[in-house]
């Protein structure tokens, strides 16, 4: 199977690299261009992980991490239509 590929949107913006989730911080912070995310992970389980890490960070700045979106069903299922 190949790479899947997510599309994310967050909205705001406040510091929080002193946060403990290097994983999510890496993706927040490389893989970012203004407020749209791109990831590529090779297995569906790692962005359903990624993404949930990085809401909860997110999360903890009152920032919302939403407009998700993904070839893969999976992936899709996991997150209500409104995100």
């Amino acid at each position: 199977m190949g790479d899947k590929i997510l599309s994310i949107d967050i909205s705001g913006c406040r510091t929080w690299r002193n946060r403990t989730c290097h994983r999510c911080k890496d993706f927040v912070f490389r893989n970012f261009y203004v407020d749209n995310g791109l990831p590529s992970v090779s297995k569906e389980v790692e962005a359903i992980d990624l993404l949930q890490c990085t809401k909860a960070l997110l999360a903890k700045s009152n920032l919302r991490l939403h407009k998700i979106a993904s070839n893969s069903v999976k992936i899709m299922e996991t997150f209500p239509p409104e995100e």
